[in-house]
């Protein structure tokens, strides 16, 4: 089977060595090639790769969480929460909570996407992701009182330190 451009390495990952730790260690390196490609903007092409893995690295949340967020990237929505979904059930976490937000919100699923928002903010009160998240969902849906309230929960956090993400909040707040 065909996977992508390093299908030679695939291959021999998914042939008659996959129980031996080489298989397993070969595999984890094709996983390592698609993720770090992905992150250089090729979420879509590297789809395939990630198709070709799941079937044996899908009992790692991990991957399965890697996998979900570049699923979204790629603007698989749908796809992206199944797997999100799936990993909830092996890997439960902060970050996870807020990927199935965001997912939520691009799905248009404006009330899970709070509640997956209220989750994320119930395991980490003192992080600003999780309000941005909702006031994000307020913007999208027109809730401009909601909006302003979680706009101003978010300017009353103290903040340890300053960093894009956080320059970027305030910029999004205060300029819509």
């Amino acid at each position: 089977r065909i996977c992508v451009s390093h299908r030679s390495l695939l291959l021999f990952c998914t042939g008659t060595i996959l129980l031996t730790t080489l298989g397993y260690t070969c595999l984890l390196l094709s996983w390592g090639y698609a993720s770090h490609q992905a992150k250089r903007g090729r979420s879509e092409e590297m789809m395939a790769s990630y198709e070709c893995l799941y079937p044996y690295l899908s009992r790692r949340g991990i991957f399965l969480y890697d996998y979900a967020i570049e699923s979204l990237y790629a603007d698989r929505y749908g796809q992206a929460f199944r797997l999100a979904e799936e990993c909830r059930g092996k890997h439960l976490s902060y970050d996870l909570a807020l990927l199935e937000g965001d997912i939520c919100r691009y799905m248009k699923n404006y009330d899970r996407a709070l509640e997956c928002f209220d989750e994320a903010s119930l395991m980490c009160p003192v992080r600003f992701a999780p309000p941005y998240g909702k006031w994000q969902v307020y913007e999208e849906t027109g809730d401009t009182v909601r909006k302003d309230s979680m706009a101003q929960v978010i300017r009353q956090k103290e903040v340890k330190v300053y960093s894009r993400e956080i320059i970027k909040i305030y910029e999004d707040i205060n300029n819509k």
